[in-house]
């Protein structure tokens, strides 16, 4: 289990903690509060994670003679949050202008999406280029994207 006091706002007397135990993740913003991180503290204590069966060694094939699934592979952060966000961003028609790949970590830092840097954003919107639903150049070094127009 691990905790995290985040600290105090230097302006706001606000308090901000979160704990996490395996896939439980308690995050809190308020009032300055003991109690309540101790609350969420002993909740977490009492209510311990599940612990996850061990997995073969890398490269070592399934006991079962599975392939990896798709779960196991690489992509984090980005392939649960980001590129969910970004998928929301282009059905909505935020694409429809150009936008820098800075501009689009605003849009998603903006709108809340946990994670985002620049290399996660660049990684998932370049995945979008390379299945045709985005378009791209290289901008005094920085990517721009759009949307690909639809045919018809």
């Amino acid at each position: 289990m691990r905790a995290y006091i985040v600290g105090r706002g230097a302006v706001d007397d606000l308090g901000r903690f979160r704990i996490k135990s395996g896939e439980i993740e308690i995050e809190y913003e308020g009032e300055d509060s003991k109690e309540k991180y101790e609350a969420a503290f002993d909740w977490v204590r009492q209510n311990p994670a599940p612990v996850a069966p061990a997995r073969p060694p890398s490269g070592a094939p399934a006991a079962d003679g599975e392939e990896k699934k798709k779960e196991d592979r690489r992509g984090g952060q980005r392939s649960a949050v980001i590129s969910p966000a970004i998928d929301k961003l282009l059905e909505s028609g935020w694409f429809g202008e150009h936008r820098k790949n800075s501009d689009i970590v605003q849009e998603l830092k903006n709108r809340g999406t946990p994670g985002v840097s620049d290399d996660n954003v660049n990684a998932a919107c370049m995945r979008r280029v390379r299945d045709g639903k985005l378009e791209t150049i290289l901008d005094e070094g920085q990517r721009v994207f759009w949307a690909k127009a639809r045919p018809g």
